[in-house]
This record gives structure tokens, sequence and C-alpha cells, in this order.
């Protein structure tokens, strides 16, 4: 996908929350051959689908995995666990009389 390839996959794992079925790629059912096949003639018959879903396909990655916002989603985990911290210990320490 950060190749710009659109992605054919099983409904599966994570590849269910990874790949946007009709936006990234397509999604198939699981040992499902004749869906599988019928997936891939799909996008080999369609050049313009091909590049639509790659181009969405690249676009979603980037969004989600640049150095940019991994580093985003980091620094809103680590905000999000000192404030629970300090809530936490504040509540801790507060004397019975307060809570």
């Amino acid at each position: 996908m950060a190749a710009g390839t659109p992605v054919i996959a099983s409904e599966v794992g994570g590849l269910q929350h990874t790949v946007v079925h009709g936006e990234t790629g397509l999604l198939v059912p699981p040992r499902n051959s004749n869906t599988l096949a019928i997936a891939i003639r799909h996008l080999l018959e369609d050049p313009t689908l091909r590049q639509r879903y790659g181009n969405a396909a690249r676009h979603w990655v980037r969004a989600r995995f640049s150095t940019q916002a991994v580093t985003t989603q980091f620094y809103e985990l680590y905000q999000s666990l000192t404030l629970a911290t300090f809530v936490q210990e504040i509540i801790q320490t507060q004397s019975p009389a307060i809570k």
C-alpha cells in the first residue's frame, strides 16, 4: 500500500482493518478462490481503478504511518498516560474526608 499498489486481501485478522474495501483495494472472504479470482480480474481489467486504489492506499498509509503521524500518535498516548497517572496519584493521595 505504501508503494501505491492496490491490495486484494482476505477478510481476516488485521487485513480487514488495513485494507478499506472499495477505496484502497478489495477484501474477499477467506478460502473463497472464486471471489478472489473475480477481484483479481476486476483490477487487471480496470487500470483507472487500480490507479485510484493505489493512490488512496499510499495516502492511507502516509496519513497513519508517516514519521509525523506516528510521532503525533505516540505523543498523544504519552500525554494521556501522563495525565491519567497524575489524576490517579491525586485521587490516591486525597484524605478520606475529601473522597
